[in-house]
């Protein structure tokens, strides 16, 4: 299994020989950050740098062309300026799935109001709402409804964070936490279309009513 923190260190030396003091910010997200990563998770990283053009995608690239496990990195790359800009709703997942390696970003979460996170919840409800019947008349594939179950679960993770202030960033967390309905949504397996698919869009549908 990939040792997470010594790859961030190899990965935040090759980053900062190539943009210097230019980082604002580097995090881990995702399953590794949360602790729950199999052997071929990907490696989601958060850099931000002052600010993004195409040249700095060029020297990123080339930075991190030889970190071992390059395959698996992912992530998030963009400049400050377009950072603070961002919409709203959106960022909340970013600010509240990351873990700070160097730097911080909690001012930004400052700026985030109520109507922010009922956003955030109610376009988490609408996307596996519509990828959920599009997935029953069209697809009919497992592994997408799978894809949706690990949706709903950021979406009942913000809606905790919402409703408690306080963010559960793993599953076995917000299982301890949630009520009855939102426990089944985790648990489930995926494993059957019809039914579940039926039970993941009965809950969407609920968020999206409420």
């Amino acid at each position: 299994m990939l040792d997470i923190n010594q790859w961030m260190d190899q990965y935040t030396a090759a980053v900062r020989g190539a943009f210097g003091e230019r980082i604002r910010f580097i995090g881990l997200q995702g399953s590794r950050g949360r602790g729950e990563a199999k052997e071929s998770s990907d490696i989601d990283v958060v850099l931000i740098l002052d600010r993004l053009d195409t040249e700095d995608l060029n020297t990123y690239r080339s930075a991190v062309e030889a970190l071992p496990e390059r395959a698996l990195l992912c992530g998030f790359v963009c400049g400050w300026p377009e950072l603070v800009q961002w919409e709203k709703s959106d960022l909340l997942s970013l600010l509240l799935d990351t873990k700070p390696i160097c730097g911080n970003l909690s001012g930004l979460l400052e700026t985030i109001g109520e109507e922010d996170f009922r956003r955030a919840v109610l376009a988490g409800a609408c996307g596996v709402y519509h990828a959920c019947v599009h997935n029953l008349l069209h697809e009919r594939d497992l592994n997408l409804l799978k894809a949706l179950y690990k949706s709903a679960f950021f979406t009942i993770r913000t809606r905790y964070f919402a409703r408690t202030g306080t963010y559960l960033a793993a599953r076995k967390e917000l299982l301890e936490a949630v009520g009855a309905a939102e426990r089944e949504i985790l648990l489930c397996q995926a494993a059957e279309l019809e039914s579940d698919s039926r039970r993941l869009l009965a809950w969407s549908k609920s968020l999206i009513d409420e």
